[in-house]
C-alpha cells in the first residue's frame, strides 16, 4: 500500500466510472494535478458524498500517493472551505464552472507548485467572499493565471502600440499580417487587465459586448500557447448570466 499524505486540493473535473464510482481530477497542493478514483461514492451508503466533488470545491484530503502516477486513491476527504455565496449565486457559480474548465484544460504537471496552488485556492475563496461586482472576475483571473503558465505579456510600453499580437505575445505599433491579433479597442482593455487585481473589480467597466469579445480573444491566446487547450464551452453560459 502506498504511503499516506495530507494535502489540500481543488476539484476541477469529474466523470462517472461504472455504476457507482467517480473519477475526479483534483489539483493538489502537494502533488500538482492528480486523478483520483472514488469507489462506490454514488451509492446511498457511501461515507463520502458526491457533492464534495463538484467543480471548484476546496478540499482537505488524506491520500495514498503512488509516485508511478495513474489512478490515485483517497482515504479521507472533507471541505477545506465551505462556500457561503457561490452555491446560491448563479453568476458566481457560473464563473466557478468556467474557471474550473480553464484549469482542467491548462494544468498538466503532476508535481507541487505551491505558489500556483495558493493563487488558485485564494482566488476561489475571494470570489466566494467578495461583495464587489463579479462580472469581470473571470477576465482578471485568466489574465493573472498567465503568469503561472508562462505566457504573461509585458504591458504596453507606449500608447502607439495599439495592437496585441497573440502569436508573439506582445503589443505592437502595426497590425500583424495574420488574424491572431487583438484590435486597438480591445487591446486597451486587455492592457488594463494586466495590471488589475481583484480589488479593482468595482473600478473596471467593460461593456457586455466587449467583455465577451475580449474573453473570446483571450481564449484564443490560451489555445495558441497551450496546444492541448482545446475548446472551452462553459463561457457561453457566462454570456447569458453576466450580461
Amino acid at each position: 500500500m502506498p504511503p499516506l499524505y495530507q494535502t489540500q486540493g481543488i476539484v476541477l473535473h469529474q466523470i462517472k466510472y461504472g455504476d457507482s464510482s467517480l473519477i475526479a481530477k483534483i489539483y493538489t497542493e502537494s502533488f500538482g494535478l492528480q486523478t483520483y478514483l472514488f469507489k462506490g461514492i454514488r451509492r446511498p451508503a457511501s461515507k463520502i458524498k458526491p457533492t464534495l466533488l463538484q467543480h471548484g470545491t476546496l478540499v482537505e484530503m488524506i491520500v495514498y500517493h503512488k509516485t508511478t502516477g495513474g489512478l490515485q486513491h483517497v482515504k479521507e476527504i472533507r471541505n477545506a472551505w465551505h462556500y457561503h455565496s457561490i452555491p446560491f449565486d448563479i453568476r458566481k457559480s457560473s464563473i466557478v464552472l468556467f474557471i474550473s474548465e480553464v484549469l482542467y484544460r491548462s494544468l498538466y504537471e503532476e508535481e507541487s507548485n505551491p505558489a500556483l496552488f495558493r493563487f488558485l485556492f485564494e482566488s476561489f475563496r475571494y470570489l466566494d467572499m467578495t461583495s464587489r461586482p463579479v462580472a469581470n472576475f473571470h477576465l482578471i483571473f485568466i489574465t493573472k493565471l498567465m503568469r503561472y503558465l508562462g505566457f504573461f505579456p509585458q504591458p504596453k510600453s507606449s500608447p502607439s502600440k495599439r495592437y496585441f499580437d497573440m502569436k508573439e505575445g506582445l503589443f505592437t505599433d502595426h497590425e500583424p499580417p495574420h488574424k491572431q491579433v487583438i484590435e486597438p479597442d480591445l487591446s486597451d482593455l486587455f492592457n488594463s487587465l494586466l495590471a488589475a487585481d481583484y480589488e479593482d473589480l468595482g473600478k473596471i467597466h467593460i461593456p457586455s459586448g466587449q467583455r465577451m469579445s475580449l474573453l473570446n480573444k483571450i481564449l484564443v491566446y490560451y489555445s495558441l500557447h497551450l496546444p492541448s487547450f482545446g475548446e472551452i464551452k462553459s463561457h457561453l453560459v457566462l454570456h447569458e448570466v453576466l450580461d
